[in-house]
């Protein structure tokens, strides 16, 4: 009997003090949580507003959770110290957040990363179009699907679409065919959600080829869309 009470006081002391614990230190660990998110946007000159710390949770939301900046800020909060997990909550405001909160540092990155994966896509596939036609075709159409991902998810960066040909046909008809085709190509990533705002088109021809047009591969790799990022038009 004797020992039951002592094993129930001790119990009792040990979650008193448990409680003490999580009750003096949980202002601490979100302080030193917020601190270190804080520290990591203000590196990149990214605001604060809108990102709210609650124990190891971080939430974005207005400014913070803006389509223009959700990404780079979700980015550098999960990877500061003891962040468990950040959510975005987006509310549409109708109001373009201000550009300024995004720093030219961390836009000319995120370019560099996004052309990178862009010319690596189109390094292993072509955007096909049926033969002197503009036409996609299926695979074409597939390739696409995956650019149209990589533009949405960089939405502050505009892109260049650029049409090529092989070199057979006559010049004029080729720079005319490029240009149906890059006109094409902004059509369907249009019709997947990208702004028409952010693309512009154009035609070259057979003037800038990749490979030999004296083979069908080298004339396959020479019909060709390529994408080149802007941080403005």
């Amino acid at each position: 009997m004797q020992r039951s009470i002592v094993l129930s006081v001790a119990f009792l002391v040990f979650g008193l003090f448990c409680f003490f614990c999580v009750y003096t230190h949980a202002p601490m660990i979100q302080q030193d949580v917020s601190g270190n998110v804080m520290r990591a946007l203000a590196a990149r000159h990214i605001s604060g507003q809108g990102v709210t710390v609650d124990g190891r949770d971080v939430l974005l939301s207005g400014p913070a959770g803006s389509p223009l900046v959700a990404q780079s800020t979700q980015q550098l909060a999960a990877g500061a110290d003891g962040v468990r997990i950040v959510s975005v909550h987006t509310v549409d405001t109708g109001i373009t957040p201000d550009a300024s909160m995004i720093s030219p540092q961390a836009d000319t990155q995120n370019k560099a990363d996004t052309q990178n994966k862009l010319d690596s896509l189109l390094a292993q596939d072509v955007v096909e179009f049926n033969p002197d036609s503009a036409v996609l075709t299926a695979h074409g159409r597939e390739v696409l699907d995956q650019v149209a991902t990589l533009l949405a998810s960089s939405p502050a960066l505009f892109c260049e679409v650029q049409g090529h040909t092989d070199s057979h046909g006559q010049p004029q008809a080729n720079l005319a065919l490029s240009y149906r085709r890059a006109i094409a190509t902004k059509n369907y990533l249009v019709n997947k959600g990208i702004s028409p705002d952010r693309l512009t088109t154009k035609g070259l021809g057979d003037t800038q080829p990749i490979a030999s047009n004296e083979t069908a591969d080298g004339r396959r790799k020479n019909r060709r869309i390529n994408f080149v990022l802007k941080e403005k038009l």
